[in-house]
C-alpha cells in the first residue's frame, strides 16, 4: 500500500499542495465568518499581510534587471523578515496554534494571489493586450479583503 502512495505523492506534489492551500482558503474564510477565528486585526494587519507578499514580487520583477540572481534572495529574506511579525499577528489574535497555521497560510495566498493581479494589471504581459482577468480578480478580492478585516475602528493611523 505505502509503495504505491508514495510515487503518487512524488507525482503530484503541485496539486497536492494547492489543494490544500485552497482547503485552508476555504475553512479559514467560513471560520472567519462564523466568528471562531480573526482573519486580520485591523487595516495594518492587511497592509503587513500585502507588503509581505506584494515587496517580493515586485523586488523580483524589478530586480532582475539590475540585481540579477540576486533579487531572488533578497526577495525570500524580505518575505521571511516580513512573515514574522505577520505571525505575531495572527498568533496574537487567535491564540492557537493551529487556527494560527491555517489562517497565516490562507493570509498569504490571498496576499500572493491580489499581488499577482495587481502586477499582472499594472504590469501587462508583453505584446498581449490588456486582460480583464486581473481587474475582475482584484474586483472580487478587494471588498472580500476589506470583509475580513476584524477591527475596521481606525481606517487610518
Amino acid at each position: 500500500m505505502l509503495d504505491s502512495i508514495i510515487p503518487y505523492i512524488q507525482q503530484n506534489q503541485v496539486d497536492i499542495i494547492l489543494c490544500t492551500v485552497a482547503g485552508s482558503v476555504i475553512l479559514s474564510l467560513i471560520l472567519t465568518f462564523m466568528g471562531k477565528v480573526v482573519f486580520y486585526n485591523d487595516f495594518k494587519d492587511l497592509g503587513l499581510s500585502a507588503a509581505l507578499c506584494l515587496l517580493p514580487l515586485f523586488i523580483i520583477y524589478a530586480g532582475v534587471f539590475f540585481l540579477g540572481d540576486l533579487s531572488i534572495d533578497i526577495a525570500v529574506v524580505t518575505f521571511v523578515l516580513l512573515l514574522i511579525p505577520s505571525a505575531y499577528n495572527t498568533w496574537r489574535a487567535n491564540k492557537s496554534v493551529w487556527k494560527t497555521v491555517i489562517v497565516l497560510i490562507s493570509k498569504t495566498a490571498l496576499s500572493f494571489v491580489y499581488a499577482f493581479y495587481l502586477l499582472e494589471l499594472i504590469f501587462p504581459k508583453k505584446g498581449g493586450k490588456r486582460s480583464l482577468a486581473p481587474a475582475i480578480v482584484l474586483a472580487i478580492l478587494t471588498p472580500l479583503l476589506f470583509a475580513l478585516v476584524h477591527d475596521k475602528s481606525k481606517i487610518t493611523g
